[in-house]
């Protein structure tokens, strides 16, 4: 596997815990954009019969907002992933990669399972090719 594959898998992994409050921050921006020269009261009322689609508009928005589409498939895609996979890998990716300030380095994962160094880098980078493949990209 490309380092650069490898890391960016890493990347996305430590984003995972807060990828809810992610989406969350983009859709409030959309919903409500920051425009600080907007005035409202400039040039008097407004016509009280006009359509006033805006509402559709960022649902629609939302909806297919790249970033947004691209936050929830990388989520959807890891807790499939970790769904499959066994107890000690799901174990060792949380200690190396869901926790903000990790304790543990992979070899010290390995010992608290009772492996060893190497079989714990094993079922690590099979967890990888398995998010290397549903990502679709090339190892």
């Amino acid at each position: 596997m490309r380092t650069s594959v490898f890391h960016f898998i890493e990347d996305v992994l430590r984003d995972y815990p807060r990828t809810n409050s992610y989406i969350r921050d983009v859709q409030d921006n959309i919903l409500a954009p920051y425009n600080p020269e907007h005035d409202e009261n400039v040039g008097g009322g407004r016509k009280q019969n006009a359509n006033n689609r805006s509402v559709e508009n960022q649902a629609l928005t939302i909806d297919s907002d790249k970033a947004i589409r691209k936050l929830k498939e990388h989520r959807d895609i890891i807790e499939w992933t970790l769904e499959e996979a066994d107890d000690a890998t799901r174990t060792i990716i949380a200690e190396l990669y869901f926790k903000r300030t990790p304790a543990l380095t992979i070899t010290g994962v390995a010992m608290s399972l009772n492996l060893s160094r190497s079989a714990a880098s094993r079922k690590r980078m099979y967890f990888f090719n398995q998010l290397v493949k549903r990502f679709g990209l090339r190892p």
